[in-house]
């Protein structure tokens, strides 16, 4: 009876027990209530400060790119602003532009010569020359500067005058020098800082104000109904004032003037002839060179005189604006045209030959012979009309002689 009951304790024990040793040892697994719709909060958004790299900006480019890469600068930094870009391009000989555009990311150029200008609201910029030889992606950097703002004075016979046109005529521009180019390329850039910068008008007083000059050695011309005058001076950002531009009334014009062969025309009587007054006789020197001071403002046409006759040039005519001084390069001169006419192998006496263009009209009678001889004004293509016969075309080739046979039918 007691093993019974000692039994029966042992097992209600071991019971107890177990039952505690479960309850430590459970695992509480339960299942979290959906959330109510109604009161699903809005997410936080990103704090502005941090900045998020773009995968898109800082991507690697693929395998095979080609093309051009631009990154604007502006003390070292990325700008992401507006800026105008342009392509210039130059060989030995020549040069050429693209733009203005905005996409950095451009396709394959030709070979050659690059730089890459970049303008941006007062800031002008251009990359380092750089060379593309064949098909391959090409990175550039181009370093915005600050332009100048040139501030000064227009005036005439020592008063201040207003409404004057101020522009940018040309420069030698630190900016153009600091990207290695030279040559065409190095002009065509020039070319382009100069046209960047906005003319301006004087206002009360002769006063101006030219915003967005490059730093460098500029000539500044000012215009008005009193003159044109000029002023070269050394333009330093961001400012640079005390400029002083008087205005000249009295006109002045020099050139060469060289044959159709190309060569100088050394001593020849010309004359300059307005379309009202009094015609101005000049002489050039030795190497074809003139120049005549003290003219009025006004249209011209050149006259030249020979031992036979004197005639109008063609296509030489100039216009003279109030206080220039116009650079005017022509050419002139005499070209013998001889030859020999014939009509069924035979040479033909008596018959008028007639050169002729918009400007003037050359005859000559053959002799016996056949044989004319006339002297042309000028170089290049005629109409020619032998004996009243339907015209036709030659060329007088660019020599102080031509020979020129002619068939009639």
């Amino acid at each position: 009876m007691i093993r019974t009951v000692l039994a029966l304790v042992v097992i209600l024990a071991a019971i107890a027990v177990g039952f505690t040793l479960w309850k430590l040892l459970a695992v509480d697994v339960r299942v979290a209530p959906l959330p109510d719709p109604n009161t699903i909060e809005e997410s936080t958004p990103p704090d502005p400060a941090v900045q998020i790299p773009s995968t898109e900006e800082h991507a690697t480019p693929e395998s095979g790119a080609v093309g051009l890469e631009i990154e604007v600068l502006r003390g070292g930094k990325p700008v992401s602003g507006d800026v105008d870009l342009y392509i210039v391009t130059g060989t030995d000989r020549a040069s050429a532009r693209e733009g203005p555009f905005s996409e950095r990311r451009l396709p394959v150029q030709p070979p050659g010569r690059y730089v890459i200008a970049a303008a941006a609201s007062g800031e002008v910029g251009m990359s380092e020359a750089f060379t593309i030889a064949k098909d391959e992606l090409h990175r550039v950097r181009v370093e915005l500067r600050a332009t100048a703002e040139v501030s000064g004075r227009v005036s005439a016979s020592l008063r201040g005058v207003k409404d004057a046109n101020v522009k940018v005529e040309s420069g030698r521009f630190d900016v153009v020098d600091g990207s290695g180019a030279s040559g065409p390329l190095a002009e065509e850039l020039a070319t382009l800082a100069v046209e960047l910068v906005q003319d301006t008008t004087s206002v009360a007083e002769g006063r101006f104000d030219l915003r967005g000059v490059p730093s460098g050695d500029v000539k500044l011309v000012a215009e008005a109904d009193a003159g044109l005058g000029e002023a070269e001076v050394h333009v330093k950002a961001p400012r640079t004032a005390g400029v002083e531009i008087a205005l000249r009334s009295e006109s002045s014009v020099h050139g060469t003037v060289r044959s159709w062969t190309g060569e100088p025309l050394a001593h020849g009587s010309f004359e300059l002839r307005p379309s009202a007054g009094e015609s101005i006789s000049f002489t050039t020197d030795a190497e074809g060179a003139y120049r005549i001071e003290s003219l009025p403002a006004g249209e011209y046409g050149v006259v030249h005189h020979t031992e036979s006759s004197g005639y109008v040039v063609p296509h030489a005519s100039l216009e003279i604006h109030a206080g220039q001084d116009a650079e005017f390069d022509f050419s002139a001169g005499i070209v013998r045209v001889e030859g020999q006419v014939t009509r069924d192998e035979k040479p033909m006496g008596g018959v008028q030959v007639v050169f002729f263009d918009d400007v003037e009209r050359l005859t000559a009678l053959t002799d016996v012979d056949g044989r004319y001889s006339l002297e042309a004004h000028r170089a290049g293509e005629y109409q020619v009309q032998l004996a009243g016969q339907e015209p036709f075309r030659t060329l007088v080739a660019n020599d102080t002689h031509c020979t020129l046979d002619f068939t009639m039918k």
